[in-house]
């Protein structure tokens, strides 16, 4: 917790991981990978990559804090991802995989790539964006902010679709609800 981590190559695994306030950077360009079995609470703090990031726990706390991967991000959770005025951000492919995404007035973003969003339940209320095509399954999707995809978007939902926000993209976009 408030705390800095930097190094050339970054591979953690740890039960939890508090990084409130914190920084945790890799500055080589492989991949950098953190494995916690439980909660990462990355409140207010700085996850970053010069490569890819893979980042894995059973809850990610990601409130008013940055992930991001110059090139790739696999973010995964089995259960949620509160990313609460937070920024999940991938230069190139973003895959989200979660049971539940709290995006509330956060940015979810694959700036030149495609994204992809796995989840049972997905709350939006920020910006979810793909500078290419954005592939998002989900159980339900309450959004009343903004699903946008620079090529094409499918959005398939197994359960409910509640949209007060907006839905688009610049080539075909596919909604099955």
């Amino acid at each position: 917790r408030d705390a800095t981590l930097v190094a050339q190559q970054v591979t953690l695994q740890a039960g939890s991981l508090d990084n409130r306030g914190g920084g945790i950077g890799q500055t080589g360009s492989g991949g950098m990978t953190l494995g916690v079995a439980q909660t990462l609470d990355n409140t207010g703090g700085r996850i970053e990559s010069n490569g890819d990031l893979a980042v894995t726990a059973s809850i990610l706390l990601n409130k008013q804090g940055l992930l991001s991967a110059v090139q790739q991000a696999t973010i995964g959770a089995l259960g949620t991802i509160d990313n609460m005025a937070g920024s999940v951000a991938a230069g190139q492919y973003l895959s989200i995989n979660a049971q539940q995404l709290d995006n509330l007035g956060g940015k979810v973003q694959a700036q030149h790539g495609n994204a992809s969003l796995q989840l049972q339940a997905l709350h939006n209320t920020g910006s979810v964006f793909a500078g290419g095509n954005l592939d998002t399954q989900a159980g339900v999707v309450g959004n009343s902010g903004s699903l946008y995809a620079a090529g094409n978007q499918r959005l398939q939902v197994t359960g409910t679709l509640s949209n007060t926000g907006v839905i688009v993209a610049q080539g075909d976009n596919r909604i099955t609800a």
